[in-house]
């Protein structure tokens, strides 16, 4: 409950809890996959998951009573970000395993141990959000440099997370037009 409390005070989207109940690993990428207690009636594919500690994916396939949520570590996946001390912006990537990379502009000097968080440029993840720590910085051809991240989150001890219900796709064919959502019935969503 303190938790939910929490997440409450962090985030003024509306959010439902979700325990994780399995994680699944796939032999070709080796990225962890979580799943989630929520299904279909509640949740759909593409809606952001946050964790106490920051961001965890988004929610890749939906059935009856479960959701697979994608980390950011897939490297299917792209999230906004910023380094929080300089604001210098890209998109963060998964690399696989534990770790992501994104590419800032030079210009900027990014440190070792500088928190990574996300922008809400994406309209997928709110602004602010804890990502992860840089733990090492590579110089690039020409005005770029290569930051890997570690993330915020330890998915291998991740027992609960949120689905923000508010960052909902819009349906295929509406790519401009965004749904709200109706509130699940029975459950008040956290506000």
């Amino acid at each position: 409950l303190r938790r939910s409390l929490q997440m409450r005070d962090k985030v003024a989207e509306d959010m439902l809890a979700a325990e994780v109940t399995a994680f699944e690993q796939s032999p070709y990428f080796r990225v962890l996959k979580i799943v989630l207690d929520r299904g279909d009636r509640f949740v759909r594919p593409g809606m952001a998951v946050l964790a106490d500690t920051g961001v965890v994916g988004r929610v890749d396939r939906v059935a009856d009573d479960r959701s697979d949520v994608m980390l950011i570590t897939d490297p299917r996946s792209k999230v906004a970000v910023e380094v929080a001390r300089t604001r210098a912006a890209g998109i963060l990537e998964g690399a696989g395993e534990d770790r992501c990379i994104v590419d800032v502009a030079s210009e900027t000097p990014v440190e070792v141990g500088d928190l990574i968080q996300t922008t809400g440029a994406d309209d997928l993840f709110p602004k602010g959000h804890p990502v992860g720590r840089v733990t090492a910085v590579e110089n690039l051809v020409g005005d770029q440099q290569r930051l890997e991240v570690l993330p915020a989150v330890r998915f291998d001890r991740l027992n609960m997370a949120w689905v923000i219900l508010a960052s909902a796709p819009p349906p295929d064919g509406q790519a401009d037009v965004r749904q709200e959502q109706p509130a699940a019935r029975g459950l008040q969503p956290i506000r």
